[in-house]
């Protein structure tokens, strides 16, 4: 080959492995053998099945990258002005890796963040304090925000759609109302208003879920798990 001449684009017009006899580059790789006098130096390119394993870049040379410039320009548009990124309710994230391994896939790579603001949701104030207890941790109060990030299914797009699947599947679950909620939700306010009556002038911002049972009194927690309450007396 001589340089100048060679249409380097067109000998690697796409990914593949290195050979030795297209490369006019003299070089070694390996681990060195010290084990063997005389024989220190790694193996030579002809042969090297390591350096045949690794991913390389030779289809991505500064003139080859110009090429495909020049092929997309007239299929770019500018950026448009007036677009406002706020208007998207969803965020999907994912991330690329450049390694160097046996292998170009990265676990990591199928991995899928889903984000929205509950304020972009349809959800009336059941469907909403349903949502985030549902949810759990994976609810931000500070900025109104749900995440939830995908990675059990092999590919990509397989966590793509199963993220879809249970922001949906939340969605709808949120819009049900069980016999039990209608019940939790009416003894709430009983209990809200034997506290206004008993105390009208300090008024609980969020009210404890009591009940009475056998005499004693029980406090519900925000699981739905009764406990027993332990009053203490002056004598």
């Amino acid at each position: 080959m001589t340089n100048g001449v060679t249409d380097w684009p067109s000998i690697f017009s796409g990914a593949k492995s290195y050979h030795p006899s297209v490369v006019p580059i003299f070089f070694r790789m390996g681990r060195l053998k010290h084990n063997k006098p005389g024989f220190a130096l790694p193996v030579r390119a002809l042969g090297n099945l390591a350096l045949m394993k690794i991913p390389n870049f030779f289809h991505l040379s500064p003139p080859a990258i110009e090429r495909h410039c020049q092929a997309l320009e007239p299929l770019c548009t500018e950026w448009p002005q007036s677009l406002d990124l706020s208007i998207v309710p969803l965020r999907i994230t994912t991330r690329n890796y450049l390694f160097a391994g046996p292998s170009l896939y990265h676990p990591g790579s199928r991995k899928v963040k889903l984000q929205v603001y509950l304020k972009d949701l349809v959800l009336d104030d059941h469907a909403r304090e349903k949502m985030i207890s549902l949810v759990g941790p994976r609810y931000n109060p500070d900025t109104d925000e749900l995440t939830i990030v995908a990675d059990r299914c092999p590919t990509r797009k397989q966590n793509k759609e199963y993220a879809m699947y249970l922001l949906t599947v939340l969605y709808h679950e949120s819009w049900k109302t069980e016999p039990w909620e209608t019940e939790a939700r009416s003894e709430e306010v009983e209990s809200e208003e034997d506290e206004e009556e008993e105390k009208p002038m300090k008024k609980r911002k969020n009210p404890k879920r009591i009940r009475l049972i056998d005499g004693a009194l029980y406090r519900m927690n925000q699981y739905g798990k009764y406990f027993k309450m332990q009053i203490k007396t002056k004598h």
